[in-house]
């Protein structure tokens, strides 16, 4: 499951433009940064967005 839900992660992340950090430490990242990470995630986890 956590493999799978990784790479959504790295889809959604490629999608909004942060594919770059995919291999980076969350400690090494900037406030935005984390942010944008942290939806991918959601994304991957809750792929059903409504508009």
């Amino acid at each position: 499951m956590f493999l799978q839900t990784r790479g959504l992660s790295v889809r959604y992340g490629a999608e909004i433009g942060i594919a770059d950090l995919a291999d980076r430490r969350i400690s090494k990242m900037s406030g935005g940064q984390r942010q944008l990470v942290m939806i991918a995630q959601v994304l991957a986890a809750h792929p059903v967005v409504r508009t």
